[in-house]
């Protein structure tokens, strides 16, 4: 028994060992959003707007953010850091342990035609950095639009998120021929 819990224990320090370190997140100029700067000298901002109008009457709209991730200026890097995505889930992690009665809904952008590589590279920072507090739901649609309602897995009214996804289903559905 104390020879499976060395092993675990063992393996628990390594994954932790080989994860990127995420890159310093600093505010930014505006005073409201934030930003960080990769090795290759891009500079990607996170910010969060306010989310209520997608909520209606769902309590959960009172205290709800919608997140973006944008990189200032440039082409798009070619090749992965996978330090971006540790950041972008320290960030979110982060604002989640302030705040556990927060939810945060995630639209893939649309503006390039790149929404199911961005949806795909979400999907991969989620899996690989989430520390497990933080719980993610895909909103299911029939435009198939990337988007995500993120909330801490300790959440107050796990319900009223659930009541919240079939919501924002629904409003984005209507919206369709």
């Amino acid at each position: 028994m104390t020879t499976t819990l060395i092993r675990k224990s063992i393996k628990l320090m390594t994954s932790n060992l080989l994860k990127p370190i995420p890159y310093k997140i600093k505010d930014s100029e505006n005073g409201k959003d934030y930003y960080f700067i990769t090795d290759k000298g891009y500079r990607y901002n996170l910010y969060y707007t306010d989310a209520q109008g997608y909520f209606g009457d769902n309590p959960i709209g009172e205290n709800s953010l919608t997140f973006g991730l944008e990189l200032v200026g440039g082409e798009l890097p070619r090749g992965i850091d996978p330090r971006i995505g540790a950041t972008v889930a320290k960030f979110l992690a982060g604002t989640f342990n302030a705040d556990t009665t927060l939810t945060i809904l995630y639209v893939c952008d649309t503006k390039d035609e790149r929404e199911f590589k961005r949806e795909t590279r979400f999907d991969r920072w989620f899996k690989e950095y989430n520390d497990g507090s933080v719980v993610q739901r895909k909103i299911a649609n029939k435009a198939k639009l990337p988007a995500y309602l993120f909330y801490h897995v300790n959440h107050p009214n796990p319900k009223a998120v659930d009541n919240a996804v079939l919501e924002i289903t629904e409003k984005i559905n209507q919206y369709l021929p």
